[in-house]
């Protein structure tokens, strides 16, 4: 419900798919137009480091925060106080865990449940946040 500027390549690539899709979509066959969302991400690589930035990191969210680390790596994910969906996720040394996160936030479902198992076994993250079928 937020408006959030996206300002790379990859964004303004998928912008430019969805509004064409948008512009033929009653020749397709009635195909539905559709709302163009989508998950901000950037990373930043360095030799031995990966920074990555995803969804809303922003200091104005109002959001619980939650640290899972070891000694080489660490997440820190924003969670909405109110509904208790993730809304963003900051990763360092952590690349595997960014499609987890990203459909997690793209579910936008209330992850509050899961944060002690996320806390007592990070490795396990993708795992966790993964509704089972």
């Amino acid at each position: 419900g937020t408006k959030h500027p996206l300002r790379n390549w990859s964004n303004a690539t998928a912008q430019g798919m969805l509004a064409g899709q948008n512009m033929v979509a009653k020749k397709l066959g009635g195909v539905e137009k559709k709302e163009f969302r989508a998950v901000s991400a950037y990373t930043i690589t360095a030799p031995g480091v990966n920074l990555s930035f995803l969804g809303n990191t922003s200091d104005g969210v109002e959001c619980d925060t939650v640290l899972l680390s070891d000694k080489n790596q660490f997440i820190r994910l924003f969670i909405d106080r109110e509904k208790g969906n993730l809304v963003g996720a900051i990763l360092l040394n952590n690349p595997p865990a960014l499609g987890a996160l990203h459909q997690t936030i793209t579910r936008a479902t209330d992850i509050r449940p899961n944060v002690q198992a996320l806390k007592q076994t990070p490795a396990n993250l993708a795992a966790i946040l993964t509704p089972s079928s």
